[in-house]
């Protein structure tokens, strides 16, 4: 099949379809057809979130398997991962060739190189990481594509080289298609109430503002606000503004 039908049978599947999940599998089964045949989507706002550290404001999907969800993505081993780190401070892709060099070469700090270590141990020895950068609102997302497992890194690169075009074309279908959903974690649906002040606020109201236009007391905004902090772990309110508006949820 040619780049060009690779693409448009993409999108007319995933344009049919009314699940992000439903979505996600088809990218991984397009992936799987070019040897990448675990992958690791994380996404989230940007800001002080380089290393998404927070997953609970992340939308995260995973064919990696159990053992390696939980070590390195549950187990939060990803906040010491050479690829993470650099995925949150570049775009584009990054051969994990470049990270095993880093490694040959002593150029991995000691947490790095345990993560590098134990990563391979579980079977993430070849692939490619690819980031993806929001210019308007520092939204921030990564694709973590490991190479099959007979398969060496010299044989992903050879694979990336011929069809990086195609492959890129397809991560950045589904970026986009991500926010054609509404992904809001079980435990962060905020009442109506609530998000209506989240809106004033990420339209620049005060809170002042927002008590006047609701015909509220100052403290009940204030109060409101800091549930929904709590709620969505955000540092700020313009923080929590944000994330709802990831969500989907104003």
């Amino acid at each position: 099949m040619s780049t060009e039908n690779v693409v448009e049978n993409f999108i007319l599947k995933i344009a049919k379809q009314d699940e992000l999940e439903e979505c996600w599998t088809s990218l991984a089964e397009q992936l799987a057809g070019f040897g990448f045949d675990r992958v690791l989507y994380g996404s989230r706002e940007d800001g002080a979130l380089k290393r998404f550290s927070n997953l609970s404001n992340s939308v995260i999907f995973s064919t990696y398997g159990g053992t390696l969800d939980k070590t390195f993505l549950y187990g939060r081993m990803y906040i010491d991962s050479p690829s993470v780190r650099w995925a949150g401070q570049n775009e584009g892709a990054l051969s994990w060739g470049v990270i095993q060099q880093k490694y040959r070469d002593k150029k991995l700090t000691a947490k790095e190189i345990k993560v590098y270590l134990t990563t391979r141990e579980l079977g993430l020895r070849a692939g490619y990481t690819y980031s993806i950068r929001h210019r308007v609102n520092g939204h921030r997302s990564c694709f973590g594509l490991c190479y099959k497992e007979d398969g060496t890194q010299a044989d992903a690169d050879a694979v990336w080289e011929q069809n990086a075009s195609v492959i890129i074309q397809l991560l950045n279908l589904f970026e986009m298609t991500v926010k054609r959903f509404r992904n809001v974690p079980h435990n962060q649906e905020l009442p109506n109430t609530t998000l209506s002040i989240l809106r004033l606020v990420a339209e620049g109201r005060t809170i002042s503002e927002i008590a006047d236009l609701q015909g509220k007391h100052r403290r009940t905004i204030e109060d409101q606000l800091a549930r929904a902090r709590a709620i969505l772990g955000a540092a700020n309110t313009v923080q929590a503004a944000l994330i709802v508006r990831q969500q989907g949820q104003i």
